[in-house]
């Protein structure tokens, strides 16, 4: 009987992997003005409070997967509405089971861009989006490709 148990989990765990492609997960989250002098993002709960606060419509997020590697996807992007809801459909297969790094930036002209990288929140969770006044031009970090292709030349460099 021990020996069937195998096929059990097996089946047990294409179902699982079925029914999650059936559900897309989206980021959800709101924009709103910061209260202090820097921009941020934070991944809070459904029922933080600062959600209730007044929304900045028209701010353009963005979403890029494993933003570290040379092989980082372009997840979209998407526009507030007027009231700073935002839902960002990923499409990528297991988002919201398993664990992907994302960089998520926020723009909206006449304040400071906001980016922030950190693991894909699970879709129970919100992603706030906190603004400053600023700049709002978002120049990303190419060091780290830069850093990661001289590393992994690294072997053939030394023949």
């Amino acid at each position: 009987m021990t020996g069937h148990c195998w096929i059990y989990r097996s089946v047990w765990l294409m179902g699982l992997t079925i029914l999650s492609g059936c559900s897309p997960y989206a980021l959800r989250g709101k924009v709103v003005p910061s209260a202090n002098k820097l921009s941020a993002i934070v991944v809070v709960e459904a029922d933080d409070p600062r959600l209730d606060w007044p929304g900045m419509g028209t701010t353009r997020i963005r979403a890029t997967i494993d933003p570290d590697r040379l092989s980082r996807q372009d997840a979209g992007q998407t526009q507030a509405d007027f009231d700073g809801w935002f839902s960002l459909p990923i499409d990528q297969a297991g988002a919201g089971l398993l664990e992907y790094d994302v960089l998520i930036v926020g723009q909206l002209k006449g304040y400071a861009s906001a980016s922030q990288k950190m693991s894909l929140p699970a879709s129970d969770k919100r992603v706030l989006i906190l603004l400053a006044p600023g700049d709002h031009r978002y120049t990303p970090p190419y060091d780290d490709i830069v850093n990661e292709t001289l590393k992994l030349s690294e072997p053939y460099r030394k023949r």
